[in-house]
């Protein structure tokens, strides 16, 4: 027979696949565990609708033999109430989350990961509709520490070592050098269809935002900082 562990734990869920009736697998970011997967059956009713969405959760769950975990009790937290009522809010959420679950590596400690995540949705729940090109610039940085490394340096162009150039074009789904004409970055990275739409909710234009913006340098540089906080000071570059 199977000891059965129970552990209690905090996560993030980001992701809802549904097994047999009515069970369903989630996708959740530990921030004792990790990534990890859990059968939760059955899940309460009040989180089938937030599929897909992701949501501040206590979990508590044991641990057994097998590959998954079972889940015995969810709660939403109250605090994150605020971002169930937007749902622009969740696609930005999910728009964040696509470049750190690309991030995560198997096996690892994955603490640095929970926390960002953590940071990224409690601020989330405060932003103003106005700010929102903020969320995608910081969502995009991620992916750029993905492709280029932890040690990009997004105040000087690798090229021409101007700085502060840098233009960030949505209709590329990059960093651009205006000086040089430099493109950081892949036509893939950002999802252009969901910025139109961002465009048309708020009736203006997020092409061409210029990073250079102190608001947007200021917020680079402090998801920066943070991501060499939890490496140490020479933090590991990212093998293509």
């Amino acid at each position: 027979m199977t000891k059965i562990k129970y552990i209690n734990t905090n996560g993030i869920v980001a992701g809802k696949t549904k097994w047999k009736e009515k069970s369903c697998f989630l996708v959740c970011y530990s921030d004792d565990q990790g990534l990890i997967n859990i059968l939760a059956h059955p899940a309460k009713k009040s989180f089938v609708s937030l599929a897909n969405i992701p949501v501040k959760v206590n979990l508590s769950y044991y641990q057994s033999r097998r590959e998954h975990y079972y889940l015995r009790e969810m709660e939403v937290i109250n605090n994150y109430q605020k971002l169930h009522e937007n749902f622009n809010k969740f696609k930005y959420s999910l728009h964040i989350i696509s470049p750190i679950r690309e991030l995560i590596s198997p096996g690892g400690n994955d603490m640095f990961i929970f926390n960002l995540l953590d940071r990224a949705l409690t601020a989330l729940s405060k932003v103003n509709n106005k700010h929102n090109q903020l969320l995608i610039l910081s969502s995009y940085y991620l992916i750029l520490t993905k492709h280029w490394g932890y040690k990009f340096n997004l105040n000087k162009c690798v090229k021409c070592n101007s700085e502060n150039i840098y233009s960030f074009s949505s209709s590329l789904g990059g960093l651009i050098c205006k000086k040089c004409n430099e493109f950081y970055g892949d036509t893939e990275m950002i999802d252009i269809d969901l910025l139109k739409k961002i465009d048309r909710a708020n009736n203006n234009s997020l092409y061409s935002i210029q990073a250079s913006l102190k608001s947007e340098i200021t917020l680079f540089r402090s998801l920066q900082k943070y991501l060499y906080y939890h490496f140490g000071k020479t933090p590991p570059d990212i093998e293509l």
